[in-house]
């Protein structure tokens, strides 16, 4: 049976609720049987002995959300762990960094006409983009733009189905003026085949953050209340128009402030 995550609807916006997620390792209090998965199905079992070592995702109601030695994740459960490994994982935050402002280097004094001038102060920082194409299901080839937006979504919400097309039809009108902006998929589809099958049926045409790489903190801590949802982030990574809490703004105003803020090409 194919579980969906729990869901509260909000209009045309879809609340992940109910669901915790830590990155912890914990030992099976029983022997059990793991499904073996690939491309989001099941295409096999192993017998794991009581004692053995999973790493907990998530947790939510009475199963949680696992994984074994990097492979695809999978449910089980909650109770093929001890109470203290479930509690353990339920009071363990994901991280949220903290983003460092950009600080301008300080103005040279000036020197004597004799002593030879130094050298002018050069921002060699990466560019927020640089960080994370790494992460890429695809090679990045283009420039790396000083301005990304990452666009949180999944099939099984009913709003981002509505919306998607929408953004598509607008991205490859603005794109092409604009090659200072980039735009990202985070995909919270359940499993990797859900997230490729959304890509492919409405055509993205923008690079997709990989399924594996989605705990990864440089995008995580963007991570807003409701999807559908766009934040627009600066080169040094500074998120433009997210809200304090990353309180949830329609991605249709934020569309209107990306068009007010990136620049035309020269």
């Amino acid at each position: 049976m194919k579980l969906s995550p729990p869901l509260v609807f909000l209009g045309n916006v879809c609340l992940i609720s109910c669901v915790h997620s830590a990155i912890i390792e914990a030992d099976l209090v029983r022997e059990i049987q793991a499904p073996i998965i690939a491309d989001g199905h099941q295409i096999g079992s192993v017998d794991l002995p009581k004692g053995s070592t999973l790493t907990i995702i998530s947790v939510a109601a009475d199963e949680v959300t696992v994984s074994r030695g990097g492979a695809e994740p999978f449910k089980i459960p909650s109770d093929d762990f001890s109470p203290e490994s479930i509690a353990a994982a339920m009071a363990t935050p994901t991280p949220r960094p903290s983003v460092t402002p950009f600080t301008p280097a300080p103005t040279p004094r000036p020197t004597p006409v004799d002593t030879p001038s130094p050298s002018p102060s050069v921002d060699d920082s990466p560019l927020f983009f640089d960080q994370i194409k790494d992460m890429l299901t695809t090679t990045y080839t283009g420039k790396s733009p000083h301005y990304t937006a990452i666009y949180f979504s999944g099939h099984w919400c009913p709003g981002c189905r509505e919306f998607t097309p929408q953004l598509v039809r607008w991205y490859n009108s603005f794109k092409g003026s604009h090659p200072d902006f980039e735009l990202v998929f985070f995909s919270e589809d359940e499993t990797a085949k859900d997230m490729d099958d959304y890509i492919k049926s409405d055509s993205m045409p923008w690079p997709a953050l990989s399924f594996y790489r989605k705990g990864d903190g440089r995008l995580r801590k963007y991570y807003p209340q409701a999807i559908p949802s766009l934040v627009l982030i600066d080169k040094d990574g500074n998120a433009i128009t997210e809200l304090p809490g990353n309180k949830y703004v329609a991605p249709s105003s934020v569309l209107q402030k990306i068009q007010d803020i990136v620049p035309l090409a020269n």
